[in-house]
Parts: structure tokens; C-alpha cells; sequence
């Protein structure tokens, strides 16, 4: 597998701090998931088609159960996030949560970016996240 891109990880935090993700305790994670991904898909289901986007979170679920295996109990059928065994095991340290949705959301960034290019990755995350038009690009260089 290969890894994902600082540039992908570095937008995918930049999303997360746009949201105010905040995980306090280990409950909290599924609804931040879970919002998370319908911000995502609605940045980017127009595009990919509602399968195509539900294939693309689904495998980056998957992709994160390799550094956060609890993540086992999670899938993304289509239309949503189910939890098939379970909620975050208690006593689920919220900080590791918080890395947990920041990582699927850098896999998904990454998958984005294989399909489709960075430029074209980053535009359309624009267009719902309009603070990322503001920041440097993933060359370092200042949009113009």
C-alpha cells in the first residue's frame, strides 16, 4: 500500500480544522464521522456519482483500519456510515480518535488525487471549503 501524500494528509487536516472537528470523548466519533464524510459528499458526489463517492469512503475506512483497527466495527454502505460491531471501544482514547477521522479523510483526499489529479482534487474541495482557496497550495506556492 502506498502511502498517503504529505499533501493529501496536510489538506485533509486543513478540512478537519474548516469543520471544527473536535472529538472529546470516544462517542463522539461516530456523528464527527459521519459528518464528515456527508461534507465530503457534498463536495464531491456531483462528480463521482453517489457509488463511485460511497466506493471511494468505504475503501478509505478500510485503508485507515490498518493504523486504527477498532475502526473494524465501522462500514459506509451506501447513504451513510453503520457500525456493524458496535461503537468506539470504551475507553477509546479521544485523541487517537481524532486521529482516526483525520486519516480517512487524508485516504480519501489521496484516493481523490489518484483518479483525478491534485489540481483537480483541490478545486473541487474548494468549492465547499472556500478556506482552502485562501491557504498555500500543495507546492507551497500562493494561488493566484
Amino acid at each position: 500500500m502506498r502511502p498517503v501524500t504529505p499533501e493529501a494528509r496536510q489538506l485533509a487536516e486543513r478540512i478537519v480544522a474548516l469543520e471544527d472537528v473536535r472529538v472529546a470523548r470516544g462517542e463522539d466519533f461516530p456523528k464527527e464521522l459521519e459528518r464528515l464524510i456527508s461534507r465530503l459528499g457534498s463536495a464531491v458526489a456531483k462528480q463521482l456519482g453517489a457509488h463511485g463517492f460511497d466506493l471511494l469512503v468505504g475503501r478509505s475506512i478500510e485503508l485507515t483500519r490498518a493504523r486504527h483497527p477498532w475502526l473494524g466495527a465501522y462500514e459506509h454502505p451506501r447513504g451513510g456510515v453503520s457500525m456493524s460491531g458496535g461503537a468506539v471501544p470504551p475507553g477509546q482514547d479521544p485523541a487517537e480518535a481524532q486521529a482516526a477521522l483525520a486519516e480517512v479523510v487524508a485516504r480519501f483526499v489521496w484516493l481523490l488525487e489518484s483518479f483525478l489529479g491534485e489540481d483537480l482534487t483541490r478545486r473541487m474541495l474548494s468549492e465547499t471549503w472556500a478556506g482552502l482557496q485562501s491557504e498555500e497550495s500543495f507546492h507551497g506556492e500562493q494561488p493566484e
